[in-house]
């Protein structure tokens, strides 16, 4: 029977081994030398080993090598004295998996209070670094997904359901210039426009139903009071149980990109220059109101304006006067339309304008008279000059003269053509003839082309009287076309034609030879002191200083300058271009004279007749054909006679044609006379015979 004490000690150890194996926790104990003396159950779980298979072993058998030195360390510690020791640290399971563990490390000690070694408690971190991992995951995910909403270029807002701002981020603050700080627990509705106000009831209604509302452009206020174009995206906001708690907001700044396609848009739409529309959308609108007008069964009219003479301008004048003189006139011709009217520049300085439900006669005319009318008053440029410009309007009205877009623009351009035949500055309506009158201007521009060569061209001469001794002292050269199959063409059949094709260069060329041969001839032949009268043509004279080369030909045939007179348009010396001065001086060092024709159907100025080296004008026929004694034409004819000579200029009154103007011109002192009442133009064969019988011819 064994002893109390050793019985008590007995009972002891037994609850103590049952005290251990009972534990949930962790239990091992070992000597000071490392070898284990206790193993509970809740160690031989946690690391795999029976208490058999560790008890006697040395600790270090479940340390990884890289914490073997760990245990020497503990030893240290607790023999100096430490009482407890926690260490966060790593142990091995029977498979050699690492375990991460919290140790609690204390001393065993004996009755006397010596350190018979020491006893850890062993908890698992495993759950724990698993928290640690995902809270740190998802830290550094609400880092990230918070430097995002921060850096985005795009407005990122949340709100309550009330419209009460909860974020704001730094594009937000760029893009509305209000901080986080001025936003965050203010309405949403600080940033709307006040006709935009029904939005957000509209936006926080779809997203308290849980709907999305995606990317639907809109306007919102800057803290400068400037309006933002914004596209934005709303999503409803839910909480853990799936409640709609709020609204996140995604808004891009579009203002920049709306300019910029507003910008394009217009670019390909209107012309630069002007503002105007250009053919593109013209030929939209044309199409979008002749649907229209079908429909409802009304008529439009489109007008096609092209100016007069407006190439001479542009190239005498340089192009940048040119511009100044378009911007100009297309005000003019916008301001002579409705506002419901469009006018588009076609290019150049074509024009054309659509006038929907518009087709009456009486009002057509009104406005062309009207736009006719503006056109026609000088324009003062930015240098201080009077430019005068005309225009020729062709007139097509829906659906009588078209049925499609081309046919009405084709059409009404073909009728501005015949305006220009006709001579110009005028308006004309398209009839079906004119399609034939087209296709004869464009065999006529082809045959043009070689009709010098082949010897198609002749020039008859107009004799022109002095009135006071009524003899023969001058003549106009004046150009016929024998076409050989349309027989003889007045100059007005062809020479715009030459205009327009720059056959007008050789033509002219061969007009001033011609005149000059057959000038020399007759000087010579007759003794004569004839001068010869040679038409420049706009085109003509506004295109290089031919008048060095005219100089060597007269030089070279023996013809002194004094024996020709270069006839220029009112047009020609109003557009004050450094070559039509020079050429003006030119012609004076050359002792050409010049002289003004058709005076008085233009806006010439006194001053400009006084500046440029000017001896003749030609009073139009216009004011001679209805002269009587004592009328308003008369008086006017005289009054430019007191004018001319108090200028040192001679007078020549052409169209003259009954023996009551001829003698009224004599009785207010006009210089010359020209017309059939004298003469008709002759050719040269018929002027020789004339000059054949006196030096001098009387009537």
């Amino acid at each position: 029977m064994q002893s109390e004490p050793h019985l008590r000690e007995a009972l002891s150890s037994r609850h103590y081994q049952s005290l251990l194996a009972s534990l949930n926790q962790v239990i091992i104990s070992e000597t000071l030398d490392g070898l284990v003396s206790s193993w509970n159950a809740a160690a031989e779980r946690m690391f795999g080993y029976s208490a058999e298979e560790m008890l006697g072993r040395h600790i270090t058998r479940i340390f990884p090598d890289d914490k073997l030195n760990e245990q020497k360390s503990i030893i240290e510690k607790i023999s100096s004295g430490e009482r407890l020791l926690q260490l966060r640290t790593v142990r091995l399971d029977k498979d050699q998996r690492p375990l991460h563990v919290m140790v609690t490390i204390s001393p065993i000690l004996d009755v006397q209070g010596g350190i018979e070694g020491i006893a850890s408690i062993v908890e698992s971190l495993t759950d724990l670094i698993f928290k640690e991992k995902a809270l740190n995951e998802l830290t550094k995910y609400k880092n990230n997904l918070a430097s995002i909403v921060e850096s985005s270029d795009d407005a990122i807002i949340s709100k309550t359901l009330e419209g009460v701002v909860t974020s704001w981020n730094r594009a937000a603050e760029h893009i509305f210039g209000y901080t986080a700080e001025e936003m965050i627990g203010k309405p949403m509705l600080t940033i709307f426009p006040p006709d935009r106000i029904d939005e957000e009831t509209q936006i926080l209604n779809k997203l308290k139903a849980g709907e999305k509302v995606d990317h639907f452009q809109t306007i919102r206020l800057h803290k400068s009071g400037k309006q933002v174009h914004l596209s934005v995206t709303v999503s409803p906001i839910y909480d853990s149980e799936g409640n709609i708690v709020g609204a996140s907001k995604i808004a891009r700044d579009i203002t920049e990109k709306l300019y910029v396609e507003k910008l394009i848009w217009r670019q390909a739409n209107y012309d630069t220059l002007t503002n105007l529309p250009n053919r593109r959308l013209f030929m939209d609108r044309l199409n979008l109101e002749m649907n229209k007008a079908k429909r409802e069964m009304h008529g439009l009219t489109v007008m096609f304006i092209d100016l007069d003479h407006f190439k001479e301008i542009n190239d005498s004048l340089g192009h940048d006067i040119g511009d100044e003189l378009l911007l100009k006139v297309s005000t003019r011709i916008r301001d002579c339309f409705r506002q419901s009217d469009m006018v588009s520049r076609f290019g150049g300085d074509e024009f054309v304008a659509l006038m929907p439900s518009l087709n009456q006669r009486a009002d057509i005319d009104h406005v062309s008279a009207k736009l006719l009318k503006k056109l026609n008053a000088p324009f003062t440029l930015e240098d201080g000059n009077m430019v005068y410009v005309a225009a020729s309007i062709g007139i097509t009205v829906y659906p009588m003269d078209g049925h499609t877009d081309q046919e009405l623009i084709k059409h009404a351009d073909q009728a501005m053509y015949e305006a220009k035949r006709k001579g110009r500055n005028q308006a004309r309506y398209f009839i079906p003839a004119m399609q034939t009158s087209l296709d004869k201007h464009h065999q006529l521009g082809v045959d043009l082309r070689f009709a010098i060569q082949n010897n198609e061209f002749v020039l008859h001469y107009q004799p022109i009287f002095n009135l006071t001794t009524n003899r023969i002292e001058k003549a106009e050269a004046l150009i016929r076309w024998n076409h050989p199959l349309l027989g003889q063409l007045a100059p007005m059949e062809f020479i715009p034609i030459a205009e327009e094709t720059d056959i007008i260069h050789p033509l002219g060329d061969w007009v001033f030879k011609t005149a000059s041969r057959q000038l020399k001839q007759w000087i010579d032949r007759y003794q004569l002191p004839l001068q010869l009268s040679i038409n420049k043509s706009p085109v003509q004279f506004n295109m290089g200083n031919d008048v060095p080369a005219w100089q060597a030909f007269l030089q070279e045939i023996g013809l002194s300058g004094e024996h020709l007179i270069v006839e220029i348009t009112e047009s020609t010396m109003m557009a004050q271009s450094e070559v039509t001065q020079k050429k003006l001086l030119g012609f004076a060092d050359a002792g050409i004279q010049v002289a003004i024709d058709d005076f008085g159907t233009g806006y010439s100025s006194l001053a400009y007749l006084n500046k440029f080296h000017i001896d003749y004008i030609k009073i139009d026929k216009a004011f001679v054909q209805d002269i009587k004694h004592d009328c308003s034409d008369l008086h006017l004819c005289e009054a430019i006679i007191v004018m001319a000579h108090k200028l040192g200029l001679k007078v020549v009154a052409e169209g003259v044609e009954t023996e009551e103007q001829h003698r009224l011109l004599q009785s207010i002192h006009c210089d010359y006379g020209q017309g059939f009442y004298y003469s008709r133009p002759l050719t040269h064969e018929a002027l020789e015979a004339l000059l054949a019988n006196s030096a001098l011819v009387a009537v």
